[in-house]
């Protein structure tokens, strides 16, 4: 998720687009699915980086 996360970031989606694809994708494609507070601490800690880059 970390990087599916990361890789919408550089390409150039918003911080909210790519969160909402995340959640799409944890959903409906991830078996079982991670919490919501562990898939928020995910994109937190890529978004930290992201913007530190």
């Amino acid at each position: 998720m970390a990087s599916i996360f990361g890789k919408l970031l550089r390409a150039g989606a918003s911080p909210k687009n790519a969160y909402s694809l995340l959640q799409l994708i944890n959903d409906n494609y991830v078996q079982p699915p991670l919490p919501s507070k562990e898939l928020d601490n995910v994109a937190e800690s890529i978004l930290k980086r992201f913007i530190n880059e």
